[in-house]
């Protein structure tokens, strides 16, 4: 790894006009709050968050009420984005803060390079285990709400989805069904049967099956039903009679 540089804003400031470095570099605001605009998206900041940015990405800040923050920029940080920006935020015990404030000072003596160096290398350490839980966490939530905002739309293929993560697909089933206890397609599934079962409890006995199975996502109304039964164990039709009769009794 090389050390580029190491800084600090000077003064509190309220805008960082758009640029790119051919480094990676890495960014903790320090205090103030506003918006970071990474790669064409726009993200909050606020004291503590950390900002990881490849190579060549184009980015800026701005604020109403100024920030202060310090940057590391470095070849061979090794911190995997996946040539995507991400956010983190540091712990409670400010240790990132801790760490890279060390790191600036020593840099800027000649005779503590090598301590800088290896600062800058548990600042790396820490961000790229953060990195992987963040990544871990974020890309299933998302992957979930995706199928979740989808279920009802018989178009909707969990492999199409998945394509458009950018993962490799065992990768993110497995992360899925790690966080979730059962894998993408089930889910899918659930969300899409519990959503039958809801109507067929509101509609009773007045619904024809393959009406039902079209608004919980399904074309093919006999495959629904199959799923349906192995679900809760009667079919559609005897769901929805057993429930006009509870309501009649």
């Amino acid at each position: 790894m090389k050390i580029i540089t190491i800084g600090s804003a000077n003064g509190y400031i309220a805008h960082a006009r758009e640029h790119a470095h051919p480094y990676d570099e890495i960014i903790l605001t320090l205090s103030g709050s506003g918006t970071t605009t990474l790669g064409g998206q726009r993200y909050a900041f606020h004291a503590g968050t950390i900002e990881c940015i490849p190579a060549g990405m184009p980015h800026a800040k701005d604020s109403q009420a100024r920030f202060r923050d310090i940057f590391l920029g470095a070849e061979g940080i090794d911190v995997q984005t996946d040539g995507r920006a991400m956010l983190l935020e540091d712990d409670a015990e400010k240790t990132v803060e801790h760490i890279l404030l060390m790191a600036l000072r020593a840099h800027h003596r000649a005779d503590q390079a090598k301590m800088a160096e290896t600062l800058v290398c548990a600042v790396c350490e820490y961000v790229r285990c953060a990195l992987s839980q963040a990544n871990y966490d974020d890309e299933v939530e998302r992957f979930k709400n995706h199928i979740i905002e989808n279920y009802t739309d018989p178009d909707f293929r969990i492999g199409e989805a998945e394509s458009k993560f950018g993962y490799c697909t065992d990768y993110l089933r497995r992360r899925f069904r790690q966080d979730m206890g059962m894998t993408p397609v089930a889910y899918l599934n659930h969300l899409r049967l519990e959503y039958a079962c809801r109507c067929a409890r509101e509609n009773r006995d007045d619904m024809p099956v393959a009406n039902l199975a079209l608004m919980s996502g399904y074309y093919d109304a006999h495959y629904f039903a199959r799923l349906f039964k192995k679900y809760t164990g009667v079919s559609p039709r005897e769901y929805m009679a057993a429930t006009f009769d509870e309501t009649q009794s």
